[in-house]
């Protein structure tokens, strides 16, 4: 889900992609920025760029 918002996808776009409800969507994107420490979408976005290997370490994780 980061990876959708890091490519600007609105929640109703993330939603469709997923087959999920908007609220759904909306409750991931709040775990997501207050797991990162981040105030807002925007921020959860800057911090997925400024750490590339983000997605890697996801990978290990779940192979």
């Amino acid at each position: 889900m980061l990876a959708a918002l890091s490519q600007g996808h609105s929640n109703a776009e993330i939603a469709e992609q997923l087959f999920i409800e908007i609220g759904t969507v909306k409750t991931h994107v709040s775990s997501i920025i207050r797991g990162l420490g981040v105030r807002d979408r925007v921020q959860a976005i800057v911090w997925a760029y400024q750490h590339p290997g983000w997605q890697a370490d996801i990978e290990k994780e779940h192979p």
